[in-house]
């Protein structure tokens, strides 16, 4: 043990290695001290010697961990590795020291080497709760071979009453415990599960014999612990026939309880290297909750207790502690499954002085349960539900947590009888399911008596959400299993700066692919990984990634699952070569595969090594940018062959009205079908020349296609006249110019293919610049506007008085306020980003730190322009003096200027035919067309309602000529009979009248 060694050591000393190597051979090698040496030099020149790849079998790395000298063998290529498993860690509770293990991913395309944290499966996924305790605990273990489901009575079992176990070994400290609820019909299985119910202090299981059956084994939960077990003196008792030990003596008599003489233990100790295990298991697929034992000595793996998992303690790396391990992809950032939130009693609750059994008695009055700390009555707060107890001399802990469980707080509170603790979790699993004990005006001390509230504890473990990893919170609360301390690590050489409380892994993300280490790291959401590529093309050009280093203060690369040894420098990946290739006879080495210097304006991708010539044709392939283009134009001209049509002639006018009954007579049914046709077109015809919204259409669209685009640079294609394409011919005229197509007076594929492929200008751009060709039709359509500062801030400021302004995009801001004191470069922002967050900016305004370390402040939209606005609003410091920056608003380009082509029509078009658009608009119910109709049919409804009031006139109007021929009538008939009657009386007066 060095952990106490200073200075240097002196004299004579050899240390010595020895190997078997796979053909048998033993090697071995020494190391001589001669003289002085620091205990540096000691590991230093032990490397040397044991490091050797060059020189086999010897890669071992000699370190120096937990104050001892470790040797570890680093042979690589094996195909078998043990699975590692990794745990949340208690404050000051615990330390257990496992394995990571590192694969290699060989490259495909451009042969990197790309480095992933390894996987393995486990058996038994689920949650552990592990008690480890000093020492090794007292065991018994049966030689009788059986099953779970055997029958107690077919081992010769008859009496099962007197069976019991004595926790102290007949000290006197405790009482002995006989085991109650087994008969001779119960089966193993029901014996154990009655020990591990009744027995404080020991845990029963079945152990493998070896023969494909089990035994019985009965273990203390605690180092240096005997105990001692009796039975029926005749023989037919559970001892005797279920276990039978083979070490020690058993006591057949019960009447002999205090018998010092008396041992049924195997080896109990106190000693600091040997360990104790226990471990409550809860299966991730809802199985039965499992109990599990094991004991052993320093220098011994762990295999035993967690199935599929070895844990490996050499050096005292066991100690006593509680943690909390769950085995499921542990080679992942977050492990899941999905985990509640559990608070643990950071106590064994019993009164030390109480020899009763059990110790802790849930069932009986709380005044007589045996606590070391009388529970008060009065009332507690669990999640903010107040709950009464009433009376402790009346109400048991039993009753008390019933009435916890069913308050509606949302936990369970549970009596852990393994380890006489309290437990209180989280029914559903979730990392934000928070529990908060006590309130104001609490008047019981119900937690703290049972070690849940208080000073001392209780240990708490967070809960999680399966594979949750916040990448763009900071790595304390984004959900790492393995929580990163903060500090400097090494990657390539280089060190990089770590802040757990306020960094993301974006940002370390961001800081190891801006810095010189060569290496590009990105995060793998679907298998949960960091993944670290080499950047072949760029120096430093190293032979293998390398992490770590022994200056290393922040534990990063094994939060990262890639090693538990960061303090020390290690390449990780597959060893880069020289890429070797020769081309035209002449020879060539160059430190990547991306190759731009051998053939001018060429640049070849070494995908594989081969030993066959092979033959490069260097040319362009224009032909399926030929025919993006000509399917773009021949869309286009379609478009414009309907919205360009001539207007009608009087003559074409006079088949607008529609044919009469008479004129209907006189033709035959296929004329009169020819005639409604020649209409209807004429009709639809007439409506795209006389519709507003397709006259808009047809110019918004020729505008959008013909403006330049704004984003290009002053020397790069802008525009469809850059590539040679025709927009139509000068000198036509304002009407024949409306109506000119693109490229050629067609909509055929063919004919618009070969003029393009005639057009030289066209043909030189997509093989020179084709890049430009494509921002031409593809350009994002977005407006930028960006914002600042003239003040380093890399070192963070310091501020007398508080800093307040606020930050938005014209229609919401966020209020940003740093307070008295020292801030980070991180912390500025990381509080700027959370406050945009908080309003919903956080994806449009964003912040970063420029290579000078001024802040700088970038607002993005995909409509209309861009607009930061930061306002200082006083009170304190000056915005300006602290951060560089005035008050101002600032905007960007339109967006759709900035927009290819394609992505710019594209956006148009859908104002017209996509949801909400203007077609919509005409079609839907109650829209502009059904506008239309509706005051179409009130016209026609006022026209009948007008001929109705015209035809009642009329109607009056011939009552009243038919009343006066009637009256003509009879005035007539009088007059007639005037005369005829006057005709008469002069006859027969004889008056004649002569002429």
């Amino acid at each position: 043990n060095l952990d106490q060694f200073s200075g240097t050591l002196s004299g004579d000393e050899t240390i010595e290695i020895s190997g078997t190597q796979s053909d048998g051979t033993t090697v071995s090698d020494s190391f001589a001290i001669t003289g002085t040496t620091t205990l540096n030099d000691l590991l230093t020149e032990l490397n040397t010697v044991y490091n050797d790849a060059t020189n086999p079998p010897w890669e071992t790395l000699v370190t120096l961990e937990q104050g001892k000298l470790v040797f570890r063998d680093q042979v690589s290529g094996s195909s078998e590795t043990q699975g590692s498993v990794y745990f949340n860690e208690p404050a000051d509770t615990v330390s257990l020291g496992m394995g990571t293990f590192v694969t290699v991913d060989q490259g495909v395309d451009d042969i990197s080497q790309t480095i992933r944290t390894s996987g393995f499966t486990v058996a038994a996924k689920g949650k552990h709760i592990v008690q480890g305790t000093e020492g090794r605990g007292g065991v018994v273990t049966g030689t009788v071979s059986l099953n779970a489901d055997t029958i107690l009575g077919s081992l010769g079992v008859t009496e099962s009453s007197l069976f019991t176990i004595d926790r102290d070994n007949g000290a006197g400290a405790v009482d002995p415990v006989t085991v109650f609820g087994v008969t001779s019909r119960s089966t193993v299985q029901d014996l154990t599960d009655a020990i591990n119910a009744q027995v404080q202090g020991v845990t029963a299981q079945l152990v493998d014999d070896g023969a494909g059956a089990y035994n019985l084994q009965i273990i203390a939960n605690e180092g240096g612990r005997d105990f001692r077990l009796t039975d029926d003196v005749t023989g037919n008792g559970i001892l005797e026939n279920v276990l039978n030990p083979d070490t020690g003596t058993t006591d057949t008599d019960i009447s002999t309880l205090a018998d010092a003489a008396l041992s049924s233990v195997d080896a109990a100790t106190t000693s600091a290297s040997d360990y104790t295990f226990v471990t409550i298991f809860t299966p991730t697929n809802g199985g039965p909750v499992q109990r599990r034992a094991v004991v052993g000595t320093d220098g011994t793996s762990i295999t035993d207790l967690i199935t599929g998992v070895e844990l490996q303690g050499y050096g005292g790396a066991f100690n006593e502690g509680i943690a909390l391990f769950y085995t499921d992809k542990s080679d992942e950032l977050v492990v899941g499954p999905a985990t509640s939130q559990y608070l643990l009693g950071a106590r064994g609750v019993a009164d030390p002085s109480n020899t009763s059994t059990p110790a802790t008695n849930i069932y009986t009055t709380m005044d007589n349960a045996g606590l070391d700390i009388a529970v008060t009555s009065g009332t507690i707060t669990i999640n903010g539900v107040q709950i009464t107890i009433d009376n402790t001399s009346t109400q048991t802990l039993d009753e008390v947590m019933g009435l916890v469980n069913s308050s509606g707080a949302g936990v369970v509170m549970e009596y852990d009888s393994v380890f006489d603790r309290f437990v209180i979790y989280r029914p559903d699993a979730g990392a934000a399911n928070n529990i908060s004990l006590g309130g104001v005006g609490d008047t019981s001390n119900f937690f703290t008596a049972l070690g849940l509230q208080g000073a001392a504890g209780p240990v708490q473990f967070s809960g999680s959400v399966k594979d949750d990893m916040e990448t763009g919170s900071s790595l304390a609360y984004s959900g790492l299993t393995i929580p990163v301390v903060s500090g400097t690590f090494t990657i390539n050489g280089v060190k990089i700066t770590v802040n757990s409380g306020a960094d993301s892994l974006d940002d370390i993300i961001k800081r190891i692919n801006d810095s010189s280490a060569g290496v590009i790291a990105t995060y793998d959401s679907s298998s949960d990984h960091l993944v670290l590529t080499q950047d072949l093309n760029e120096p430093p050009y190293y032979n293998q990634i390398r992490i770590g280093s022994a200056t290393d203060t922040s534990n990063f690369w094994t939060s990262m699952r890639y090693t538990e040894t960061y303090q020390q420098s290690q390449g990780i990946g597959i060893t880069r070569t020289k890429a070797e290739f020769t081309v035209d006879d002449q020879s060539y080495i160059r430190d990547t595969n991306t190759i731009d210097d051998v053939l001018t304006d060429v640049t070849l991708s070494i995908k594989g090594i081969t030993s066959d010539p092979i033959a490069v044709d260097v040319t362009a392939d224009t032909s399926k940018a030929l025919t993006a283009i000509a399917n773009f134009v021949k869309s286009y001209n379609e478009l414009q062959e309907v919205l360009t049509v001539d207007p009608l002639s009087e003559d074409d006018r006079s088949y607008l009205t529609p044919l009469t009954d008479d004129q209907k007579s006189k033709l035959t049914a296929d004329e009169i079908s020819v005639y409604d046709q020649n209409r209807e077109d004429l009709w639809i015809q007439d409506t795209l020349i006389r519709s507003s919204t397709l006259n808009r259409l047809d110019s918004s669209l020729r505008l959008n296609l013909l403006t330049p685009i704004r984003s290009a640079a002053d020397d790069a294609i802008k525009m469809l006249a850059d590539l040679g394409i025709n927009t139509g011919d000068v000198g036509l005229g304002v009407t024949d110019a409306t109506s000119s197509y693109l490229v050629t007076d067609s909509t055929d594929y063919d004919t618009i293919y070969a003029e393009l492929e005639s057009n030289q200008t066209l043909q030189t751009a997509l093989e020179d610049k084709a890049d430009e060709v494509f921002a031409l039709f593809a350009n994002d359509m977005t407006s930028n506007a960006t914002m600042t500062g003239n003040i380093s801030v890399a070192y963070g400021i310091s501020l007398a008085a508080p800093l307040r302004f606020s930050i938005g995009n014209g229609a919401v801001s966020a209020t940003v306020e740093f307070g008295v004191g020292y801030h980070t470069s991180s912390q500025i922002r990381s509080d700027i980003a959370n406050a945009l967050s908080q309003v919903g900016l956080g994806n449009s305004v964003l912040v970063s730190q420029t290579d000078g370390g001024f802040l700088e402040f970038t607002a993005q939209t995909d409509s209309g322009r861009a607009r930061i606005s930061i306002q200082d609003l006083g009170g304190g410091e000056s915005l300006a003096n602290k951060l560089g920056i005035a008050s101002q608003t600032v905007y960007g380009q339109e967006a759709s200027l900035n927009a290819g082509l394609s992505r710019r029509l594209d956006t148009f078009l859908d104002g017209y035919t996509g949801t909400g658009g203007v077609i919509q608009e005409k079609i839907k119910t109650g829209g502009l067309i059904d506008e239309e109709l509706l005051r179409i049919s009130n016209r026609i409804d006022d026209y009948e309602y007008r001929l109705s009031l015209y035809e009642t006139r009329l109607r009056d109007q011939f009552t009243q000529m038919e009343l006066a021929l009637a009256s003509f009538q009879t005035t007539s008939q009088y007059l007639t009979a005037q005369l005829n009657a006057s005709s008469s009386t002069s006859s027969s007066s004889g008056i004649s009248v002569s002429a």
